[in-house]
């Protein structure tokens, strides 16, 4: 048998080849891990230009929605996948009108472990809509863990705009888990009626709610309604309506921007629902929705704009502490009630801090700012620290 040996230039030629193999297996390697994995950006959109096709295409679970023209709709969208919608500049209207169906009005309803973005043009519904739905809802109060992010929309209701239901589990916890995360930037949301621009619900907890660069108005009632125990960031954005804000649970920051209270003072006399006391926020706690407490922080970069008809005995901001009857307050009853404190309350506005401890008895406290400084119209009692910078 012949052996055929092989020479030195040979071997030498077979390792360089193994080593340039090496090489770019090697930079193969590294390229792939550094390459960003494709996300909604980055997958083309399925275009659709009608109710069939749009509906097609969240049957597919097309990871990117674009819409190509104006819808119109008789049932709400119900979403519960990860998926990105680009309105287009096209607006979607919910068309039905009267009570019989509970969803009436809502355009969108998300399920709460879907992780949904909605950008990029109009959502609304019509008039003599079910009272107390929204245009869109996140409902986390059954499954949970999702996200709900909004950007460069307008939203008009006939009712509330955004509804955000966490869950019962954090309703009475401190530092409630986090069970649902919402997301608004520059848009634009309005309540026509008396509902809200955006509202969580008092039966739930452990919602976190992020707002910048945008304007909530309600032509009739407070602009957020913050019931629940949840956790709500709003920065350099236009607040407007009969109130600012209605709070009666969990934590709330504000900075930048502007809170526009117009007034006259609605008297309350249902149970539930956003109380319109004409001011530009009011904490009003009811350990009925949470006995967790409260906190608001107004920072002093937050313009506060009274109207003409804003109540003058409660002035910017009120503090009512202690547990009310619902379905009878009155706005001037606000400051001449003595009861124990419900739940602890800090609430900070302009350099002065309110606060309260379960059990303290107290009065509630009206804060109104000045073009001469800071003063208090009523407050204080008993033990209860009220002090100021």
């Amino acid at each position: 048998m012949k052996t055929i040996e092989m020479g030195t230039k040979g071997a030498n030629q077979r390792a360089k080849l193994l080593a340039a193999f090496a090489v770019i297996a090697m930079v193969v390697c590294a390229l792939c891990a550094i390459m960003p994995t494709a996300d909604a950006e980055d997958v083309t959109p399925i275009e659709v230009g009608d109710l069939d096709e749009f509906n097609a295409a969240l049957d597919d679970k097309a990871a990117s929605i674009l819409l190509t023209s104006d819808l119109k709709i008789t049932e709400s969208i119900v979403i519960g996948y990860d998926v990105t919608i680009d309105l287009g500049g096209n607006t979607i209207t919910d068309t039905r009108e009267g009570n019989a169906n509970d969803a009436n009005g809502r355009v969108f309803t998300i399920e709460g472990d879907a992780n949904v973005t909605i950008r990029n043009g109009s959502l609304e519904n019509s008039t003599g809509i079910k009272a107390g739905n929204s245009v869109v809802c996140i409902d986390a109060s059954e499954v949970y863990g999702g996200s709900l992010t909004i950007t460069g929309v307008a939203i008009d209701s006939y009712a509330y705009g955004v509804a955000v239901f966490g869950n019962t589990a954090g309703k009475n916890e401190t530092n409630a888990t986090v069970v649902v995360t919402v997301n608004i930037s520059d848009s634009t949301i309005n309540s026509l009626p008396g509902s809200s621009a955006i509202s969580t619900n008092g039966k739930y907890g452990g919602e976190s709610i992020s707002i910048s660069d945008s304007v909530l108005t309600s032509a009739q009632g407070a602009a957020i309604y913050a019931p629940s125990n949840g956790s709500w960031t709003v920065e350099n954005t236009t607040i407007e309506g009969v109130s600012g804000i209605d709070q009666r649970a969990g934590d709330m920051s504000v900075t930048g921007g502007s809170i526009t209270y117009n007034g006259p003072a609605t008297d309350k006399t249902d149970g539930d629902g956003p109380a319109a006391f004409g001011v530009g926020a009011s904490v009003l706690i009811d350990s009925a929705y949470s006995n967790a407490g409260a906190s608001l922080v107004i920072d002093s970069s937050v313009k506060m704009i009274p109207g003409a008809n804003a109540k003058a005995t409660l002035g910017d901001v009120v503090v009512s502490p202690f547990d009310y009857d619902t379905s009878g307050v009155t706005a001037d009853s606000l400051l001449t009630t003595e009861k124990d404190v419900a739940a602890p309350v800090v609430v900070s506005y302009s350099g002065i801090e309110m606060a309260y401890d379960a059990g303290d008895n107290a009065t509630a406290s009206a804060v109104k700012v000045s073009d001469n400084g800071t003063f208090v119209t009523a407050g204080k009692q008993s033990d209860v620290a009220f002090t100021q910078d």
